[in-house]
């Protein structure tokens, strides 16, 4: 920022909430889980169009509103998760 100070969108959360950048990390891969109680759809979720956005620090709770699924669901939980990528599907995708 011009005062020399850094903006971070999760530091009024008071801990380090998961970021859309921390999905690049060797390792970890972005899931979303459908939110809707009686659908089941899981996914590994590419994030590269929030990347695109410039969203790099933007953290994964404040995009869960910006997923759809298949079931008409408007809202996925997002979390990175460390095991091994399950096949990538369609059922979840990125609502811009």
């Amino acid at each position: 920022m011009a005062d020399g100070s850094n903006f971070s969108p999760t530091s009024h959360l008071g801990f380090d909430a998961p970021t859309v950048g921390e999905a690049l990390t060797p390792g970890l891969h972005l899931m979303a889980t459908c939110a809707a109680p009686e659908c089941e759809r899981r996914s590994a979720f590419d994030p590269a169009p929030w990347i695109g956005q410039g969203l790099l620090t933007m953290p994964l709770s404040a995009l869960q509103g910006r997923v759809r699924c298949v079931c008409g669901s408007r809202w996925a939980h997002l979390a990175l998760s460390a095991e091994p990528t399950p096949a990538a599907s369609s059922d979840l995708f990125i609502f811009r």
